[in-house]
């Protein structure tokens, strides 16, 4: 395929560029362990029902197991598709080949207070000025019915538990189901809100052609370099490492910097590059890399893939000296 032909990534008509260009994927490390998990608990569930059906006489504490498997590997069949599904749609795209801009780190930027999301926080919108990168108002709501089948089910199997095993009377036994399916329900919804207003926070970028300037405010912070100074739009893998000196949690993320130059930083180019990050998504979801594609072809910068599979083994040696970080979540 040439390397400036359209793919499924591309919203606008193909244009020469004058970088070369490759086509390849974002590569997420331990994604057959997820698998292997899922499907290690899919079977679990699934002989656990088998067994007691077959095996263990007929009552309660049967129907009780039976119905503790079935969650357990509808729960693991619905996230063993949502893993199938996204390898099958982590397809390649096209970016900046691996010799344009050599100079740029490709070491994560690591931002204080960073949150790594599990869905994408950001859309790209146009402006009268020109662009803009915003949060969206509402990350979870195509995914909070998983948390609410969840839920159902532990309503139904606390509410076998107080009907056929506590000795109330049918009134108090209604009471107490309706007001643990109330707390139950009620808990996604703020689950929801809790996360939504924290992705609010997340900084929005301004790319104002008429000024030419761009403006990254996040929180109280803002910085403003020139629109014309971005040299580069950077898709960096990252380990980011939580927990104690003792214990800590590896979680692969990826990040979205703008790559600016900064003319007050001495004349060596590795020097002068400056990094943003504008994005920290927790894999290589179609949607985000369909908006590093269309801001990079919007910017006419080169997009920088770093996120390899060499640039992964590269990550993991540096993330085992790195020190645990002091701030950020994920979620």
């Amino acid at each position: 395929m040439d390397a400036n032909s359209p793919t499924q990534f591309d919203e606008q008509p193909s244009v020469l560029r004058s970088w070369p260009e490759v086509e390849s994927k974002i590569e997420i490390p331990g994604a057959w362990l997820g698998v292997v998990v899922l499907t290690v608990f899919l079977a679990a569930g699934i002989a656990l029902c088998i067994g007691l059906g077959r095996s263990s006489p007929a009552g309660f504490g049967r129907l009780v197991g039976m119905m503790l498997g079935l969650h357990f590997a509808v729960l693991a069949a619905i996230g063993l598709a949502g893993v199938v599904v996204f390898s099958v749609r982590n397809r390649a795209f096209r970016h900046a080949s691996r010799d344009v801009l050599p100079e740029v780190p490709r070491e994560p930027v690591l931002q204080k207070d960073q949150t790594t999301f599990s869905c994408i926080t950001h859309h790209l919108e146009f402006t009268e000025r020109g662009l803009r990168l915003s949060p969206k108002p509402h990350l979870f709501r195509k995914r909070i019915w998983l948390a609410y089948l969840w839920t159902t089910g532990f309503v139904v199997f606390v509410a076998m538990c107080l009907w056929w095993k506590i000795d109330f009377d049918a009134l108090t036994k209604a009471s107490l189901i309706c007001i643990t399916a109330l707390l139950a329900y009620i808990f996604p919804g703020v689950f929801e809100a809790i996360h939504n207003k924290k992705a609010k926070e997340r900084g929005t970028v301004d790319f104002d052609t008429q000024a030419d300037l761009c403006r990254v405010t996040n929180g109280n912070s803002e910085t403003c370099f020139s629109l014309s100074a971005i040299v580069a739009l950077q898709i960096c893998c990252v380990h980011r490492v939580f927990g104690t000196s003792n214990e800590k949690t590896i979680l692969p993320a990826l990040e979205l910097n703008l790559v600016w130059e900064n003319s007050q930083s001495p004349e060596m180019l590795a020097e002068k590059c400056q990094r943003t990050t504008v994005m920290n998504p927790g894999g290589a979801h179609p949607e985000f890399i369909r908006l590093a594609v269309n801001l990079a072809n919007q910017l006419d910068v080169p997009l920088l893939n770093h996120a390899t599979s060499e640039d992964w083994k590269l990550e993991s040696k540096r993330s085992k000296t790195r020190a645990v970080e002091q701030s950020g979540d994920a979620i």
